[in-house]
């Protein structure tokens, strides 16, 4: 059975330096007693290996609009129950790809204000402020939505609004 656990090591190697796709290998030697024969080591015991390959999701596959209105924290209990989290945008180009996924509404992400932070608690500075916006200013607007107008910017929301929300389902 070791030269197949050695296949499966250099399986997840190859699939993992690939970047397409996240290879979880398991290796499962399965020995059956036949009649009078001994455990491995025989012509008729049987070798079983599972592969189990998770592929991830990139691009606009990663994001899931869900146009149903929803408070902030139930949109992310939602997104945490269903996928992974409320989405966090990292970059422009994430940010390019959830603003075609919202395709025009109004919708929340998972930043919010304690301070600023992404709801699944990864760091990143980006930030698309709408410019005619004021931000920070009265705490009571504590949620992130992308807004309809200038291009998708961000405006800070109530939390109490309801807004169409994207889920990121990266894991």
């Amino acid at each position: 059975c070791v030269h197949y656990v050695l296949f499966c090591f250099l399986c997840l190697f190859v699939l993992l330096l690939s970047c397409v796709c996240v290879c979880v290998c398991v290796c499962v030697c399965v020995c059956v007693k036949c009649f009078n024969c001994e455990f491995c080591g025989n012509e008729k015991s049987v070798k079983l290996i599972l592969f189990y390959f998770a592929a991830t999701k990139q691009g606009a596959d990663q994001y899931i609009l869900n146009t149903q209105n929803m408070v902030w924290t139930a949109a992310r209990d939602y997104c945490r129950t269903h996928y992974t989290d409320l989405t966090s945008l990292r970059n422009d180009a994430e940010y390019q790809i959830v603003q075609q996924v919202a395709n025009g509404n109004e919708v929340y992400v998972g930043l919010f204000r304690d301070p600023w932070e992404w709801s699944d608690q990864t760091d990143s500075s980006f930030r698309y402020w709408n410019p005619d916006k004021t931000v920070w200013t009265d705490g009571t607007q504590n949620c992130v939505a992308m807004l309809k107008v200038n291009s998708g910017k961000w405006g800070d929301r109530a939390c109490t609004e309801t807004h169409p929300f994207v889920c990121d389902c990266s894991e």
